[in-house]
């Protein structure tokens, strides 16, 4: 199509929804462009045909003809940068909005599934997915060195800490657990350091302060714990050391597809079984 025809095109209404939701902003500045070139065209075209070396010579009547084409011309760049606000308008609106609800949506449902789905490998085990459903084990995940034949093993979305340091943890709990000796009402864990050694790829370890809020019998109390533990890329799991005697340790595992929370638990170190359960949410 010529430059004329789009902005005809364009002169008879906004773009559809589909069209719109397809735009970018460097899309839509250069929709622009293209509508003002096509305006500057037809401009020059019609001082072809008079007040340059045309009929209309360069008289008072030229003179008159060329101020209303000036004008006209300002008229279109004023609706043209209209429709442009209301296209941005638009997209800020209602696409992005929407595309990140369906996006959400879709990472919930696929988290589910791949929750249901069985792996058929053991807990010590990778899963490479795809139809071959190849398991590894866990420690050769992320070690610099390609083993699932698909190389999934080695993916950069997968070989990356989901909670780097400055990471803030967060879960309000209720204050009355059979689990914990504080029995805290606010859980934070702060990510303070993190190293991957060269010769152990497959486990980053880490350095973290927790703190606890609970309550006691007379007043509201506080505590700030340093502890230590590692990432474990296989499992997306952050794994924290116990850092009392009573040797209670905390995981936090992450879905592989909400990047905003983790599946908190505190565990016993000695059995590893799970006495307490919460959602961990990023507040940094």
């Amino acid at each position: 199509r010529s430059a004329g025809e789009k902005s005809e095109a364009f002169k008879r209404g906004p773009l559809s929804p589909v069209v719109a939701g397809k735009m970018t902003a460097f899309q839509l500045a250069s929709v622009l462009c293209v509508l003002l070139v096509s305006s500057l065209a037809e401009h020059h075209g019609d001082h072809s045909k008079s007040g340059y070396g045309g009929k209309s010579g360069h008289g008072s009547g030229g003179h008159g003809e060329h101020e209303r084409q000036i004008e006209e011309l300002e008229g279109r760049v004023l609706r043209l940068g209209g429709m442009l606000t209301e296209m941005q308008d638009y997209w800020d609106n209602t696409i992005v909005p929407e595309r990140e609800k369906f996006r959400s949506n879709t990472n919930h449902l696929m988290a589910v599934v791949s929750e249901l789905t069985p792996t058929n490998c053991e807990d010590t085990q990778f899963q490479c997915g795809g139809l071959e459903r190849q398991c590894i084990n866990a420690l050769h995940v992320c070690d610099g060195t390609t083993d699932c034949y698909n190389g999934n093993d080695e993916e950069a979305d997968l070989c990356v800490l989901r909670a780097p340091v400055g990471t803030i943890l967060e879960a309000h709990l209720g204050g009355s657990d059979d689990c914990t000796k504080r029995k805290p009402t606010l859980f934070r864990v702060t990510i303070t350091g993190a190293k991957q050694h060269t010769w152990f790829q497959s486990r980053l370890h880490i350095t973290a302060d927790v703190y606890l809020e609970y309550d006691t019998d007379d007043a509201h109390s506080s505590a700030t714990l340093s502890t230590k533990g590692y990432y474990n890329f296989a499992r997306r799991e952050i794994v924290l050391q116990p850092p009392e005697d009573d040797r209670l340790g905390f995981t936090c595992k992450f879905d592989g597809y909400h990047e905003n929370h983790c599946h908190g638990e505190i565990v016993h170190e000695a059995t590893l079984d799970t006495c307490l359960k919460f959602p961990m949410y990023k507040k940094h």
